[in-house]
Parts: C-alpha cells; sequence; structure tokens
C-alpha cells in the first residue's frame, strides 16, 4: 500500500461556489492527469487505505484495480484506483473549505448540488439519474452526505461517461468525494457500481 500523500504546498479555503464547481471539474479530470503509478501496490476488497494527511480510510478495489497518486491546482492530491479493462476508475479528493462551513447544507440542498453538477438550461450534455442523501462516519458520528449518479460527455470527440458521487464533509475543514466513473455502458457500470458502493460505506473521516 502506498504511504500517504505528503503536503509540498500549503491550501486555502475555497468559496462555496468554487468547491462545488470543483466537484464537477475533478470528476472528469482523471482522464487528462498525469498520476504517478505505484507498481508496489496491490490491495484487495479486505485491505484499507488510510489517509493520514486528510484523515480518513475507506477500504480499497481488488488487486487488478491499479493505485495512483496525481496532483490538482492549490496543491491538492488526487487518489485514484484505476481498472484499465473496464475504462474505470475511483478517486478521492480533499478540497479544503472555510471555517463557517460547519454543516454539508451550507452549501445548499441536495437538489441545489445536484444542479451545480448538471446545471440546467446550460446546454451540457449530460444528465443527473439520482441525488440521494446518505450517512458517514465523521469522528465517531453518523453525519448527513450526498450521493449522486450521473451521466456527463466531456468533449464532442469523447464517449459518454456514467459516475456516482458520495460528496462529504469534515466541517470547518474539507469537502471529501468520492467518484467512480466508467463509460455509460451497462456491462462496465454493473462491474464498477459494486466496487463504489463498498469504498461509499466503508468510508470513515477520521
Amino acid at each position: 500500500m502506498s504511504s500517504s500523500p505528503s503536503h509540498s504546498t500549503p491550501t486555502l479555503p475555497i468559496s462555496r461556489r468554487s468547491v462545488l464547481q470543483v466537484l464537477l471539474s475533478t470528476a472528469l479530470l482523471f482522464s487528462s492527469a498525469s498520476p504517478t503509478a505505484n507498481p508496489a501496490f496491490a490491495a484487495d476488497s479486505s485491505t484499507l487505505y488510510k489517509n493520514s494527511v486528510d484523515l480518513y480510510e475507506v477500504s480499497t478495489p481488488p488487486s487488478n484495480w491499479e493505485f495512483k497518486e496525481g496532483s490538482l491546482p492549490g496543491g491538492r492530491k488526487l487518489i485514484a484506483w484505476i481498472e484499465p479493462a473496464l475504462d474505470g476508475n475511483i478517486t478521492i479528493v480533499a478540497t479544503p473549505i472555510a471555517s463557517d462551513f460547519q454543516k454539508l447544507t451550507s452549501f445548499g440542498t441536495i437538489d441545489a448540488v445536484a444542479n451545480t453538477i448538471i446545471p440546467p438550461g446550460k446546454g451540457l450534455n449530460g444528465k443527473m439519474i439520482r441525488a440521494d442523501s446518505t450517512k458517514v462516519e465523521v469522528d465517531g458520528s453518523k453525519q448527513l452526505a450526498y450521493v449522486f449518479e450521473y451521466e456527463l460527455k466531456p468533449s464532442s470527440n469523447k464517449e459518454m461517461r456514467h459516475l456516482w458521487t458520495l460528496f462529504c464533509l469534515r466541517p470547518g475543514q474539507n469537502i471529501i468525494t468520492i467518484t467512480a466513473q466508467c463509460p455509460a455502458v451497462e456491462e462496465s457500470q454493473l462491474k464498477v457500481l459494486p466496487v463504489f458502493n463498498q469504498m461509499a460505506e466503508s468510508f470513515k473521516i477520521l
């Protein structure tokens, strides 16, 4: 298992609007990022990945999913697992927020956040399929989280992608998202969704 990423560049809290925009951009960023592979990583569904910088833990995908790390603007780290045979990946990103954001509802209702992911009337080639609430463990207690299922086409020359995102809050510190994506075909979705569900159910903010 890879060691947790270290902070080389300080990050600054960003606005509510920017956080929601990050949710969308991060979901489709991985195809254009250049993460570095960790060939020593060999996880299975019983293995826990623990991040001692952003303070969370999550069960990992099966060992045929490659672990990689990449960088995002502002010194943030992108943690990802990739399944090349499925053209699928699952990413985790922690985005700093202002200290006065103490509840997930500070970013709006679940419908408001959904409308940020797929803005109505903006001509975006995509659709929101499902927007639900759930609970995740945050520092020992269950807290509100959002779960979105949606489809997006990154550009005219790219295929439609099917995505699932778990949207969680560490009060006053960061938004943590887990996003799974694959081609919008049933065969891929049936293989990626169980892995996302397993990770979402095991996810804890420490």
